[in-house]
């Protein structure tokens, strides 16, 4: 059995047999992948970290026609 590395940001895998959906994000390093020069992908809980992070660090009307999506995390802190 994997050990866990949850305590690492973005490091922890998801070794579950019931989990039928693959999340997956861009990876926002832009970091060109092999010979092909496309841009990599994050998967599964790296992923959803990403995203949840990326939400959490957007403000209020920040994302064309969807000004309730947001948190004003920013304003809080600054």
């Amino acid at each position: 059995m994997p050990t866990p590395t949850a305590h690492k940001d973005a490091q922890a895998f998801n070794d579950s047999t019931r989990n039928v959906r693959q999340y997956s994000d861009l990876d926002l390093f832009f970091a060109a992948k092999g010979v092909s020069k496309d841009i990599s992908k994050v998967t599964d809980i790296q992923a959803v970290k990403r995203s949840v992070r990326n939400l959490v660090l957007t403000n209020h009307y920040e994302k064309p026609f969807h000004p309730e999506i947001g948190s004003g995390v920013r304003d809080m802190l600054f």
